[in-house]
């Protein structure tokens, strides 16, 4: 069983990276993911990525195949702020199937999932320190993840777990990040670039050979087009998103 399972994975994994090869497009690459999870039997997929900015309050993007109803309670409701499977998420990578147990402080919302047809669930987080991090959850409405089954698909879905976590975020993050910040001049980059480097504006003309008027005018700009509050934060964005390299 065990040898038919790993050439399994290796025939469904290869069509996988096939398929996903060269493509930036979060939805093609998300249905690619959702179709594996479907082979393995679970019929719903979703995956959610914390953004690296704002540093105080990270978002969350998410994409799924949950029913449509669920999708929009879920976010008019504000379920992300309490949904249990996401705080476990953020403080450990193991993976882990959905049990009463874990719902116990959130009935309600457990009981509302499973009336949404989510009633059995299994999920795993890759955590990317303070930068970002994502978690890949595949679950189904009926027959329960014994664990004969989990012990045959968990390295499957270990795997799943990783493209998922690696092929989304790159296409994810910066498209999320183009949609709040302007294109940066090279002459910007490099007044940025000195700024991360906690420079004055009056070192950073020195070191350009602007006039200190002219550095506060690019500073300026760059504020404005990264829609940020000063130029501490505007580094800190620029770094965290690779604009300053």
């Amino acid at each position: 069983m065990r040898a038919k399972w790993g050439e399994t994975m290796r025939h469904w994994l290869a069509d996988l990276l096939i398929s996903i090869d060269g493509v930036r497009c979060e939805h093609a690459i998300f249905d690619a993911i959702r179709k594996v999870a479907a082979r393995l039997e679970f019929e719903y997929c979703a995956y959610g990525l914390r953004t690296p900015w704002p540093v105080s309050r990270p978002s969350t993007l998410m994409l799924n195949n949950y029913p449509v109803v669920w999708q929009e309670r879920y976010v008019r409701q504000r379920y992300l702020e309490i949904d249990p499977t996401v705080r476990r998420g953020a403080q450990s990578d193991a993976p882990f199937v959905w049990t009463p147990a874990i719902f116990a402080a959130t009935p309600k919302f457990w009981e509302e999932a499973r009336s949404a047809g989510l009633r059995v669930g299994w999920a795993q987080s890759c955590l990317g320190g303070a930068s970002h991090g994502g978690m890949l959850t595949v679950s189904r409405s009926a027959t329960a993840l014994l664990d004969f089954e989990r012990r045959h698909k968990e390295a499957d879905l270990r795997v799943l777990t990783a493209v998922a976590h690696l092929r989304l975020s790159q296409a994810m993050l910066p498209s999320h990040f183009a949609q709040r910040a302007g294109t940066l001049t090279s002459r910007e980059t490099e007044v940025l670039k000195w700024t991360a480097d906690g420079k004055t504006t009056l070192e950073i003309a020195y070191l350009l050979s602007l006039s200190e008027c002219t550095v506060r005018f690019h500073v300026r700009n760059i504020i404005t087009k990264l829609n940020v509050a000063n130029k501490t934060a505007a580094a800190v964005y620029a770094a965290m998103n690779g604009m300053l390299r």
